[in-house]
């Protein structure tokens, strides 16, 4: 306000040096700065799809409701969502608009039409609900679900075809006035000569001629995985990074639960500085012993590793220098390596590449985790050379880990798309330091399903006699 104050009565031009140009720049600089002060922080998307879920289920209760549908970025899977935006079919749109604004988390009602309301969840979100007739409903989709670009792309398609295209449905360009609509969007890709196109791969790139050639690539599904590879335990020691909340046996029962036929645990290696090489080999022997003890005479855990394999596996800290955190007389101790940065994040991308190669050059690394490093909203990701980075990996056989964190999301979709283009293979995992975070693993499949990738991409989908032969023998 000071400032304010000062730049409106002209009191900077007084001053020597000063003169109206410098005080423009001034004034735009605290204009820039108050507009990020007030500029609205954008969800992750786990969070938004959460709200957005749980304002889905509400709505569907109304019995006029056919569907109800998130769309925009969050529906296409981006890492952070700005606004929520949802699609209704409803055979009484007046009466589902009246149910929808009885939803108890709607704070605000910032706008109420006929056929969208615009409100705010928790005080905070802003989120629009367009409510449609069902024989509409496959256009509007189509429309607000984007991107802006895809659908640039789609309407010039169209129009070479003689039609034009909205969120109302589909018109012969020029002379006939009837519209076309759809029931769903594969009615409304159908008609144009396209197959559906998954909503993740709706960027504009090349999507819209692969679903005109009918050869879009098959989409891994989260049914499609087999197992867990980055999972933290309760094991006490003194570990470098967090422990985990959860032990092997309740781990163990998750992944059962979610059908998967092996997992891996992956603490963090022991401390490292300050410590004697021996003294880091004493708490790897003792950590083997303890896990194999556990599987060999727990009854609890014995039953459910029947049909589960648990790997012992470790997530080593790749070094300043690209040395490993841990002796080499360590690896013995487990079955494979998983490495990561987690300091020295702001090396010269020459210095950087360099470190990661070295790292991943060490015996039994298998997997190389939250490759960029970032954390969204906080940390932006490292600079490497990752052409010559996912060359290395798909040579020598070491899976490049998407990362199903909520605040990592890591490896981001661009570079999944760069990666499998040079013939990488990818492996999904949640990092879980507790037995909820075993659930993360959809976000991790929406990356991946944005980087177009599909179930022959993914090493963590082969069944486990095949799995291991990667794992353990190359």
């Amino acid at each position: 306000e000071k400032l304010n104050h000062i730049l409106d009565t002209h009191a900077l031009l007084e001053l020597d040096g000063f003169g109206e140009k410098r005080e423009m720049e001034i004034r735009q600089s605290l204009e820039h700065f108050l507009s990020g002060m007030n500029k609205k922080a954008r969800l992750l998307y786990p969070e938004a799809s959460a709200l957005a879920n749980k304002l889905c289920e509400f709505i569907a209760t109304n019995a006029s409701v056919k569907s109800v549908t998130p769309l925009g970025s969050l529906r296409r899977k981006k890492e952070t969502i700005g606004d929520i935006d949802v699609a209704v079919s409803t055979e009484d749109i007046p009466g589902t608009i009246k149910h929808t604004l009885t939803y108890p988390d709607i704070t605000h009602v910032e706008d109420k039409g006929t056929s969208k309301i615009t409100v705010l969840l928790n005080n905070a979100v802003q989120t629009d609900v367009r409510f449609v007739e069902p024989e509409k409903y496959g256009a509007m989709v189509q429309y607000f679900t984007g991107s802006k670009y895809h659908n640039i792309r789609l309407r010039e398609y169209a129009l070479q075809k003689g039609y034009s295209l909205s969120e109302y449905g589909i018109k012969i360009a020029r002379g006939e006035t009837k519209m076309y609509t759809f029931k769903t969007e594969r009615e409304f890709y159908k008609f144009l000569g396209l197959d559906l196109i998954p909503p993740e791969m709706r960027e504009d790139t090349g999507e819209i001629e692969l679903a005109e050639k009918h050869d879009l690539p098959v989409l891994v599904e989260e049914t499609d995985i087999k197992g867990d590879l980055h999972i933290h335990s309760n094991f006490p020691y003194a570990s470098s990074h967090d422990l985990g909340r959860s032990s092997l046996d309740e781990l163990a029962q998750k992944a059962l639960l979610l059908n998967y036929e092996y997992i891996g645990i992956s603490d963090h290696n022991p401390k490292f500085s300050g410590q004697t090489h021996r003294a880091i080999n004493a708490v790897m022997k003792g950590r083997k012993k303890y896990y194999e003890q556990l599987l060999d005479s727990s009854r609890s855990v014995q039953k459910n590793t029947k049909k589960l394999k648990v790997y012992i596996m470790l997530e080593i800290d790749i070094r300043a220098d690209g040395t490993l955190a841990l002796p080499d007389d360590g690896f013995s101790y487990i079955d494979a390596a998983i490495v990561s940065i987690h300091a020295s994040f702001e090396q010269a991308k020459d210095v950087m590449t360099a470190r990661i190669l070295r790292g991943l050059s060490y015996p039994k690394v298998k997997i190389f985790a939250h490759p960029t490093a970032r954390m969204l909203g906080s940390r932006e990701g490292i600079q490497a050379d990752w052409s010559t980075i996912f060359d290395f990996c798909a040579s020598h056989h070491i899976a490049i880990e998407i990362n199903s964190s909520p605040q990592r999301l890591d490896l981001p979709d661009d570079l999944v798309r760069e990666a499998v283009q040079r013939g990488a293979m990818f492996i999904i995992n949640t990092d879980s330091h507790h037995v909820d975070h075993m659930d993360l693993m959809t976000y991790g499949i929406g990356v991946a399903r944005r980087g177009w990738l599909q179930k022959r991409d993914i090493l963590n989908t082969r069944g486990q006699e095949e799995f291991e032969t990667w794992l353990l023998k190359g």
